[in-house]
């Protein structure tokens, strides 16, 4: 059900005899004090809806806020995961510290001389864009010596045809070598990204609640506390 706003009410005034009158009512109605019960506060914390049992695959209940537990098991002995249990500390410390690894080991970081990738790629657009304007003004001026009769019609199609040939050339050369420069650009960018996160992860010292939701798919518990952790950007950190 839901309730209409009052607006919506559809109201008979003076359909029975009141009870009480309608001053004592409204005096009444006034002097009731209202409570509103509070929203339950949720409990926000780095792994929440990330733990899994490893063995039963349900999600772990975090008893105390101390504790994880499977308690899918917790009453049948015969399961694997039957009494397993680990801190959230150590937990947290484990994900802190393989996220960490896995960063390090991936990251190409680049030199302080080398040049950003955004610059590599306007310098070689430049050079190309130059190279092809000196060409094109090239053919510019063997038309021009045409026109004014320096040379004549079998010349200048002769040197049309092989300034057009040297401008082809480099037009290819262009696309070929600013395709690869531009992938190299967007791996870059994804490394820089990477290092990024493995900056805040070094500057809060642990989880926090973003970087986990944007690094961590889920992470499952096995017996002897083996963890395993799902990451959502595997493919960038193959």
């Amino acid at each position: 059900m839901r309730t209409k706003d009052e607006s919506e009410w559809i109201k008979i005034p003076n359909h029975h005899t009141p009870l009480v009158s309608k001053e004592l009512f409204e005096k009444a109605n006034a002097s009731i004090k209202r409570f509103k019960i509070p929203k339950r506060k949720q409990h926000s914390y780095p792994l929440r809806g990330k733990v899994f049992c490893g063995s039963c695959k349900h999600a772990m209940h975090r008893s105390n806020e101390t504790i994880y537990r499977c308690r899918f098991s917790y009453m049948d002995s015969s399961q694997p995961c039957y009494g397993m249990t680990i801190r959230e500390s150590e937990l947290e410390s484990i994900v802190y510290e393989f996220l960490c690894k896995q960063f390090e080991v991936s990251l190409g970081i680049d030199g302080p001389n080398e040049l950003k990738p955004v610059d590599k790629v306007a310098v070689r657009r430049a050079e190309f864009d130059n190279q092809i304007f000196e060409l094109q003004e090239e053919k510019r001026k063997l038309y021009e010596a045409l026109v004014i009769k320096q040379i004549d019609v079998n010349l200048y199609k002769e040197q049309k045809a092989l300034i057009e040939q040297r401008l082809l050339e480099v037009q290819n050369t262009k696309a070929v070598v600013m395709t690869r420069l531009e992938a190299e650009q967007q791996e870059k960018e994804r490394q820089h990204q990477q290092k990024d996160v493995l900056q805040s992860l070094v500057e809060n010292k642990g989880l926090t609640s973003e970087l986990v939701d944007m690094l961590i798919e889920k992470i499952f518990i096995y017996p002897n506390k083996r963890v395993e952790i799902v990451l959502k950007i595997k493919n960038d950190l193959a």
